[in-house]
């Protein structure tokens, strides 16, 4: 998703505007660690040392690994101003002016450092990440989900997310719309526009990664196309889901229902047949759907 996206790493202790590293530039590409060990560019004479670690960034994570073999603290630095970590920014995301870094979301499953979400924040296109004291080991890693702002404009456009928290929106044109993964806000915009997902994990019965369409309109011929996902996992091939309304599922695989409430309107999809929603996306108005409004 970043590839071709120039990227500069900078190291600072104690504080932000203090760098103890001189400039690292490189082009994000897909199989290449992007730093391969911080160390490098340390400054002499400083009286911080900077923890020998890689950087890489795949799709739209980044990853960081400790590969100082050895065992030792990151500094504590003062609380209030105080920075003891890494800085990262991005020129032309992606290699267009339409995308910004909008989340930055710690995947806790890779994640064996002690920091904490307050311990990450992005600025404009940089991320920073402060290991303000924690204890490190050889090997120990951070692991962090990027979301982007994608912004359309008047013209068809197709807009695609990565596996982050993404807020994308489409503009004037009939775009076409697919968040992937992560919790997303998508917004069509004025135009006939289409709502894309392609797998039951682009938006799940989880909130947390549960996509959110923000303005879909019946009078604009917007649609949700669901035509790459496998609705009937119980048999081969690639099933379409059948629109059964607002009644509830009766436990065969491929059913698609609603759920419409004061002022939002949940779509549920069951591709096993256990009767319980394996898809899930939220429309954040009241809607009455019907089997028009999606491409099956």
């Amino acid at each position: 998703m970043l590839n071709g996206t120039k990227v500069q790493l900078t190291v600072y202790p104690p504080e932000r505007d203090n760098p103890i590293t001189k400039p690292a530039t490189t082009k994000i590409s897909a199989g290449k660690i992007e730093f391969n060990n911080s160390k490098l560019y340390e400054l002499d004479g400083s009286p911080y040392s900077v923890v020998p670690a890689q950087f890489d960034i795949s799709g739209s994570r980044f990853n960081y690994k400790v590969i100082s073999g050895t065992s030792w603290y990151f500094a504590d630095v003062p609380d209030r101003g105080g920075f003891n970590g890494y800085g990262l920014k991005f020129d032309a995301l992606g290699g267009g002016s339409n995308k910004s870094l909008y989340a930055a979301d710690i995947v806790v499953s890779d994640t064996s450092l002690g920091i904490t979400r307050k311990s990450v924040t992005i600025t404009k296109n940089s991320l920073y990440v402060n290991v303000d004291g924690p204890t490190y080991d050889h090997g120990d890693t951070i692991s962090i989900e990027l979301g982007f702002a994608i912004n359309g404009n008047s013209a068809a456009n197709r807009l695609n997310g990565g596996n982050g928290r993404d807020k994308i929106a489409g503009g004037s044109g009939n775009d076409t719309i697919s968040g992937s993964g992560g919790s997303d806000r998508l917004y069509g915009g004025t135009g006939k526009d289409a709502f894309v997902f392609k797998s039951i994990t682009d938006s799940t019965v989880d909130s947390g990664s549960r996509d959110t369409i923000f303005d879909f309109s019946k009078a604009q011929k917007d649609r949700i196309d669901l035509r790459g996902i496998d609705a009937d996992v119980t048999t081969a091939g690639n099933g379409a889901f059948i629109f059964i309304g607002s009644v509830a599922f009766s436990n065969k695989a491929g059913e698609l229902r609603f759920d419409r409430a004061a002022s939002d309107t949940y779509i549920h999809g069951d591709v096993d047949g256990d009767g319980v929603a394996d898809l899930s996306i939220h429309l954040d108005d009241a809607v009455t759907l019907l089997k028009s409004y999606f491409i099956l």
